[in-house]
């Protein structure tokens, strides 16, 4: 059976080191990458800087993790977001004020703003 890790070399601030990841890893750092309008080398380069654990690859799995966890934490918001303004009965939801805070404290002030005007 064919291993699903696949190894690949980076050169990583003049070093050259090699990553194995699986290849869906792999996709996910390259569709990130992409996303932000940056090189792959760069993201990994970043994530290199701020690791907390010892093993790269490693680093780079949980980056990918927490990317997707994050992302579909505001996907769960904002359609929280929609359903509050759309409903007036929830508008005085406690809910809409931890919306709020979970988008200013994630960057996205535009859905907080949203949250704030009443229906």
């Amino acid at each position: 059976m064919k291993s699903l890790v696949v190894k690949h070399s980076v050169n990583l601030d003049g070093h050259r080191t090699s990553i194995s990841l699986e290849e869906v890893f792999w996709t996910a750092l390259k569709d990130i990458a992409h996303e932000r309008r940056e090189t792959l080398k760069n993201l990994i380069t970043s994530i290199d800087a701020n690791r907390q654990s010892a093993n790269l690859s490693s680093a780079l799995r949980i980056f990918v993790l927490r990317h997707y966890m994050d992302q579909s934490r505001t996907v769960e918001l904002k359609n929280r977001l929609q359903y509050s303004v759309a409903d007036p009965r929830q508008s005085d939801n406690p809910d809409n004020a931890a919306f709020r805070a979970e988008m200013l404290r994630s960057g996205n002030a535009r859905w907080a703003c949203a949250a704030a005007i009443p229906p």
